[in-house]
Parts: structure tokens; C-alpha cells; sequence
């Protein structure tokens, strides 16, 4: 807008001195140009501007505000899902049904995973508070044995390898769940699968409590298994 002004004055200014020597031509735009920001419609225009500017800034300022109040809420929602009852069916007839197969596996369900309770404890290595799991009787009666799971896998960076309870669209990770619908799964070589290819797994389970590198639930020495 100012460019556009200055031009205005250059233009009236030559109109009115074109008569005029060259060095007088241009110290009569000058002044031209300076009287303007005196009067009372160069006043006027900077109000405007300030007025446009503190109106920019304002609608910046709500944006913000919005953006903010939208993360508390996404925030909320996924402490929220994390804030789960452990089960609470008979742990006696749950643990009695958990035996294992000919082959020598149990196979296990995701409502079994749910035997877990988070606590929000200070990590010292991240420096932040955290949350901490406190696994249930049933899963610590099955830590270190020959498990099988069923679930989608969701390949991730790195050649590392989730199996999730809900396929990625609805995963843990974009709030369909909390952590014990995710586990680990650790493979001896490398492998390869498809996004949400739906499998049942087998290895031998590992509950994690410390290792933030690791998801709560580990299926060590993991390999597909298909119950014959």
C-alpha cells in the first residue's frame, strides 16, 4: 500500500513540475511524499494498517488458542484411554483355561492382555513422568512361556514389527486403545509382511516394565503360527 502511494505522489509531482529541472523535480516528490504522511489521510492510512495489522494478530492469537484447547482435549482423550479396569471375571476359571495346546502353546486373547493396570511413576531416564505398568496375576503366570496371539501386524521403521489388536486406522498409536493392545513382536532374522496382514503369532512372552524402548508386552523369538 505504501508503494502504491509513493507512485501517486511521484505522478502528481511530475504533472506539476515537468517544467522543472530535474534536481527540482525530485525535491518537490520528496516533499510531496513527506507532506502526505502529515496530513490527515496519511494518518488515516497508518491507522488502518495498524488496525489490519492488530486484527492479523488477533485471529493468529485465536488460532493459537484453538490449536491448544484441540491438543489438551487429544491429550486427555489418550490418557483416557489408557485409564482402563483391569479384568475383573473369575481369575481362577481365566487361569484354569489357560493351558497349553498339543503343541504345547497357549493361545491367548486380547482380553487376557487386558490384566493390567498403569500407574503414572517419574522415568529418570526421560526425564518426565511416564506411565508404569503393574501386570495382573494372570499375566505374570504366563511370563516366560510359549504363547500365541493373534492380531494385525503393523510394520514400522527400522524392520520393526507390531502386533496390534485393532488394524492401523484404529490402532493404539491413533487412540483406538491403550498399550495392552500392542505387543512386540522380535523376530531371529528379518522379515517382511503387509500392513494389517491379520496372523497369529507365537513366542515366548516377556512383560516389560522398565525398558521405555520396548512396548509392554514382548513376544521373544517370534514366528507365525497356524494352530493345527
Amino acid at each position: 500500500m505504501r508503494n502504491i502511494i509513493v507512485l501517486s505522489f511521484v505522478v502528481f509531482g511530475f504533472a506539476f513540475t515537468s517544467c522543472n529541472s530535474t534536481e527540482n523535480q525530485a525535491e518537490n516528490e520528496q516533499s510531496a511524499y513527506s507532506e502526505s504522511m502529515d496530513t490527515s489521510e496519511g494518518t488515516e492510512i497508518k491507522e488502518n494498517i495498524l488496525e489490519e495489522e492488530i486484527d492479523e494478530y488477533s485471529e493468529e492469537e485465536d488460532e493459537f488458542e484453538a490449536d491448544s484447547e484441540t491438543l489438551s482435549k487429544m491429550d486427555s482423550a489418550a490418557n483416557a484411554s489408557m485409564e482402563f479396569e483391569p479384568i475383573v471375571a473369575n481369575r481362577a476359571a481365566v487361569e484354569k483355561s489357560l493351558k497349553p495346546n498339543k503343541d504345547g502353546i497357549i493361545v491367548l486373547d486380547w482380553n487376557i492382555m487386558n490384566d493390567i493396570k498403569l500407574n503414572e511413576c517419574f522415568n529418570e531416564t526421560i526425564g518426565e513422568y511416564f506411565w508404569c505398568p503393574d501386570f495382573g496375576s494372570i499375566m505374570r503366570s504366563l511370563a516366560g512361556k510359549t504363547v500365541a496371539l493373534k492380531g494385525y501386524v503393523l510394520p514400522l521403521e527400522g524392520n520393526y514389527f507390531v502386533l496390534s489388536m485393532n488394524p492401523m486406522a484404529s490402532c493404539y498409536f491413533c487412540g483406538g486403545g491403550g498399550p495392552q493392545s500392542i505387543v512386540d513382536l522380535k523376530f531371529d532374522s528379518p522379515r517382511a509382511f503387509k500392513m494389517d496382514a491379520h496372523l497369529m503369532f507365537k513366542g515366548t512372552l516377556r512383560l516389560n516394565k522398565d525398558n521405555i524402548e520396548e512396548l509392554f508386552y514382548v513376544l521373544d523369538d517370534a514366528d507365525i503360527y497356524k494352530v493345527k
